[in-house]
């Protein structure tokens, strides 16, 4: 008959040990579990925060910015030729051209310099993907005529409504009137500004996007930008967004320079990577804190060899073997792991569950606002619960106090009956 891992008596013995008592050692068992269920509970609260960014920030990047981005340092002109090149490969799905740069927002008697983008009106993936984040009763994603499309938070910040007119002026202007005033002449060539009608206001999530970026027709930025018919670059859709590196070095074969190709992960390639080195670095210090309890149960357990010596040596006298005393204590540590574990996942479950009341109340009680999206980037909070994260944490949470608990156990086992016996009865 093969041999329990945990027979009845020893798991009896360890369960008995663990009852509670009004004595210093039940106290040190209680503190023990709490420490363990902290450091769970923190580490699955933190981690999940940690990857629910890192979630977000890539759904939101897909959701924004282009898969493939073409670029040269100066305007392309043959851009149709090279936008039959790109749409060519068999892995995208739309390529467009774009005009992009800094320009004046002028509304509402308030000026503000904006990043702008103009792309054509023709439907597509790219345009379709673009729709999408226009909310219900927030307009429409219409590039058509002379129109603009304004991010959420800028719209807030400057009191802009669909259907309000806004100008945008060119910065070229600035810099021609200033070169005039110093030589003594009257500026010539002024780009003419566009005044445009918001026909609607997107929220792409992210509130770094919303606060700088709008959208405008391609022909309105080649005019600000005096491009002549000419274009900043290329933008491409590609079926796997995560395979969009692949389809870049495809097309670097196939395009000559001085045409820049760069994949949505190249160009966000320092936050994924300062989000990831963040998380690890989460992942060492929280589990000092499981350390920290491991060793304070290794403190129990050596207290409870220390006051059990009578019971031991009764047990090994009436022929308990020495791997079953291992058994008792190893129980021991590993109920107590087993609890605080369990616990400390409750807690953390619990606290992302209601995280974002927890912010609200925590932001009225501060008078400070706390994950502020200037700050943050994201007007929520967003967590993400990995079902490889929490076998990490609570595995090495177990982990942690199952080893805690192998040289009390030992030096259980390695206690003499007789003398342990004769040392009690002499007290």
């Amino acid at each position: 008959m093969p041999r329990r891992w945990f027979p009845p008596f020893s798991l009896f013995l360890a369960l008995r040990f663990l009852r509670p008592k009004r004595n210093f050692v039940s106290l040190i068992t209680i503190l023990s579990i709490i420490g363990v269920a902290l450091g769970v509970q923190v580490l699955v609260f933190v981690v999940a925060i940690m990857t629910g960014y890192d979630v977000r920030m890539r759904q939101t990047v897909l959701g924004f910015e282009p898969h493939l981005d073409l670029q040269q340092p100066r305007p392309i002109e043959n851009w149709p030729e090279l936008l039959e090149l790109v749409r060519k490969n068999p892995e995208v799905t739309d390529a467009a051209p774009f005009t992009r740069g800094q320009l004046v927002l002028d509304v509402h008697r308030q000026l503000r310099a904006v990043r702008v983008q103009g792309l054509e009106p023709q439907p597509g993936p790219i345009l379709d993907r673009l729709k999408r984040l226009v909310r219900e009763g927030e307009g429409t994603f219409d590039l058509s005529g002379d129109t603009v499309v304004v991010g959420r938070a800028l719209a807030r910040k400057l009191g802009i409504k669909v259907g309000d007119t806004v100008i945008l002026h060119s910065l070229a202007n600035g810099r021609q009137m200033l070169e005039a005033q110093r030589e003594g002449r009257q500026p010539e060539d002024l780009i003419v500004p566009a005044e445009l009608t918001v026909s609607g206001i997107f929220d792409s999530g992210r509130y770094s996007y919303d606060v700088q970026t709008i959208f405008i027709p391609l022909q309105t930025g080649q005019t600000l930008y005096s491009l002549q018919g000419a274009v900043h670059g290329l933008i491409a859709q590609v079926r796997n967004p995560y395979e969009a590196g692949l389809v870049r070095d495809q097309l670097r074969l196939a395009i000559p320079p001085p045409l820049e190709i760069y994949s949505w992960m190249d160009r966000n390639r320092a936050k994924f990577e300062f989000i990831a080195s963040n998380r690890l670095l989460i992942y060492f210090l929280m589990f000092m804190i499981v350390i920290a309890a491991g060793f304070s149960i290794m403190n129990t357990m050596i207290t409870v060899t220390t006051q059990k010596r009578r019971e031991i040596g009764i047990i090994k006298a009436v022929g308990a073997r020495m791997d079953q005393i291992v058994h008792v204590f190893l129980g021991q540590g590993l109920a107590v792991g087993a609890i605080g574990t369990a616990l400390g996942l409750l807690i953390g479950i619990l606290l992302l569950a209601f995280r974002q009341p927890l912010r609200e109340g925590l932001a009225q009680f501060t008078q400070r606002e706390i994950f502020s999206a200037e700050v943050y980037d994201f007007y929520d909070l967003p967590a993400h619960l990995a079902a490889t994260d929490l076998v990490v944490i609570c595995g090495g949470a177990f982990f942690a106090c199952a080893f805690s608990s192998l040289l009390p156990a030992y030096l259980a086992a390695r206690l003499d009956a007789a003398r342990a016996l004769r040392n009690e009865s002499s007290v």
